[in-house]
């Protein structure tokens, strides 16, 4: 291992003594494509996020856009199975306390009754996405994000109306869009990223999980308090 990958990329404290996977493996059902992403990484960094990997593998899972994705659908089949054996038994009671019943509208107002709506634990879902951009950062880069700067990530579909009245924002994730999309897998997973002119770290990336799962990530200096 060279110099600079002697330390984890995301602690960059301990030795790299292992390669993680961005974004998780087990988000591609087998065989896996040979093209997957790994980075250095210390035992701690790579161990300690895999019950977080599992709820976001779930949780992309169980969406009805993406489970139309065939590769999806093998995914969750896997993630079913698992969530039957006892080891999984915690995350099945989250998963099950995470579902709630709502009432259900029509575009027209008309009430069409009660459907079951999973709310999603962003707790646990922007670790995984945090840790995804800063492996692609690495890998494209071949130098990891320095400490004093952070990743920030938004899911799409958080979005307000206030989010797009910033132009200069609206205006450079355009340009991430624009990108031509680096794919991984049966379209399992997209990225695109554009490097700002006056900072070498400060950057955009752009994300798709299945085809439908839209992420929009910023790499910048951390606001200081």
């Amino acid at each position: 291992m060279s110099k600079k990958s002697e330390l984890c990329i995301f602690c960059q404290k301990r030795l790299a003594t292992t390669r993680d996977h961005v974004p998780p493996k087990n988000l591609f059902p087998q065989p896996r494509p040979s093209s997957l992403i790994t980075v250095p990484s210390c035992d701690i960094c790579n161990l300690g996020s895999s019950n977080d990997d599992e709820y976001f593998r779930l949780m992309i899972a169980m969406r009805n856009d993406a489970h139309e994705h065939p590769e999806a659908k093998k995914v969750w089949d896997t993630a079913y199975r698992g969530l039957k054996r006892n080891t999984k038994e915690g995350l099945a009671v989250k998963l099950l306390n995470d579902i709630k019943r709502v009432d259900s509208y029509s575009e027209r107002g008309k009430y069409q009754g009660q459907k079951s709506v999973f709310k999603i634990d962003y707790s646990r879902v922007e670790p995984v996405l945090v840790r995804i951009v800063r492996g692609l950062f690495y890998s494209v880069t071949s130098r990891p994000l320095p400490e004093h700067y952070e990743v920030r990530v938004f899911v799409l579909e958080g979005f307000d109306d206030s989010f797009w009245k910033d132009e200069k924002l609206t205006r450079w994730i355009q340009i991430g869009i624009a990108q031509e999309p680096h794919i991984i897998g049966e379209n399992i997973f997209s990225y695109r990223y554009v490097f700002s002119t006056d900072d070498r770290f400060t950057s955009i990336w752009v994300m798709e999980f299945y085809g439908y799962y839209p992420v929009i990530a910023f790499t910048a200096t951390k606001i200081r308090a």
